[in-house]
Formats: structure tokens, C-alpha cells, sequence
């Protein structure tokens, strides 16, 4: 039995948003019981972006291996944000915490589950300045270093949100019933930041 979902009006960023909340709630859980910490560690902060650096890496390499994709990451990257805030955060600390997770195995078997993977990764940015906010209290980060990361696009956070979500809609409506793949590889995305972390964090 075919078990696609064949409805071409399909909003697909509320199918995948809807199809993912439980696994984005177990995954924002277990960042926020860290990083909104009144007691947050400049050390344990460092070692959750590079828990972030591990996954991003391996995803953004899957990313590169489809044409689609590949040319939307060209403007997304968050690699440079990431060691921006890492180099930071490592000038500040005496004993730099081992990088774990360097090696993560990440697959996607369709140019479908790389848009679901970018899904989440551009997703991941509208939370973004709740978390400077939150994080601006610390005396050891600065309003110019350490939040490179979670700034992200800055003002042009959600302009480029929507840019993404509608190539997403225009990939799904050219790509007929590819619906369950994006969801698909937006649960992989989900899964490989939520092992960095568990890993970094010796959960």
C-alpha cells in the first residue's frame, strides 16, 4: 500500500513542523535544561556549540551533495558563526573542554530528506534572539563575541526563513509525494544535533 499523502495544496512546512514536534521538543528540552541554566558555565556553553559545530558539519556536508541544496546552504552556512564563537569562548577559559562527536555519520538518501535536513537547520534559527537575550546576562560572553551563532541572520532572520520556506514549497510542489522523505530527513537532522549534545554533555 502506497502510504505517500497525495494532496498538492499541502502546506508542507506545517506537515514536517506538525510530523517533527514531539522529536523538536525533545531536542529543545534537553538544550534549554543547559543553556538557560542561571548557573551556565562559559565551559559547558563552549561545549554545546561545539556539539552544534559536529552536527552542522556532517549535515552541511550531505547538503552539498545535491544540487538543491547545495545552492541554498551557499548562503546559510553556520560553520564560520560557529568557530567565530568557539575561538571566543576558548580565549576566555584556561583548559578547553575535548571536542567530542567530530565524526558523525549522516545520511541522506534523496535530495527530499536534504531539504527536510535544512528544514531544521534553518528552523533553528527563529529562536535565535530568545536565546541572546537569555544568554546576554553572563559575564563572560559580550555583546559583540560569543553569539555569533544564535544571532544567526539577524535582522533578516525571518526574511530568510521565508526565502527558505518557499523554496521548500516549490520543491515539494516539483517533487510530487516527497512529503514523508522531507519529513524523513528533518527527523535525521533532529536525531544528529540531539546525539552531539547528549554526547557533549555526557548525557
Amino acid at each position: 500500500m502506497n502510504n505517500r499523502i497525495n494532496n498538492p495544496s499541502m502546506d508542507i512546512g506545517v506537515f514536517v513542523k506538525t510530523e517533527t514536534a514531539e522529536l523538536h521538543r525533545s531536542v529543545e528540552s534537553d538544550l534549554s535544561r543547559f543553556l538557560f541554566h542561571r548557573n551556565l558555565s562559559c565551559n559547558t556553553y563552549l561545549q554545546i556549540l561545539q556539539a552544534f559545530y559536529a552536527s552542522y558539519v556532517a549535515m552541511e556536508n550531505v547538503l552539498r551533495d545535491y544540487p538543491e541544496t547545495n545552492e541554498l546552504i551557499a548562503g546559510r552556512s553556520k560553520l564560520q558563526w560557529l568557530q567565530n564563537d568557539i575561538e571566543y569562548l576558548s580565549s576566555q577559559l584556561q583548559t578547553i573542554p575535548a571536542i567530542v562527536n567530530q565524526n558523525i555519520e549522516i545520511v541522506a538518501s534523496s535530495s527530499a530528506e536534504a531539504m527536510g535536513m535544512l528544514y531544521v537547520m534553518e528552523g533553528a534559527t527563529l529562536g535565535g534572539a530568545h536565546i541572546e537575550l537569555r544568554l546576554n546576562k553572563h559575564d563572560w560572553l559580550s555583546e559583540s563575541a560569543g553569539l555569533s551563532f544564535f544571532k544567526s541572520y539577524g535582522d533578516f532572520r525571518l526574511a530568510k526563513w521565508r526565502e527558505f520556506s518557499e523554496a521548500l514549497k516549490m520543491f515539494h510542489q516539483q517533487n510530487v509525494l516527497s512529503e514523508l522523505d522531507i519529513q524523513k530527513g528533518a527527523q535525521k537532522a533532529f536525531h544528529c544535533i540531539q546525539s552531539c549534545l547528549r554526547g557533549a554533555l555526557n548525557e
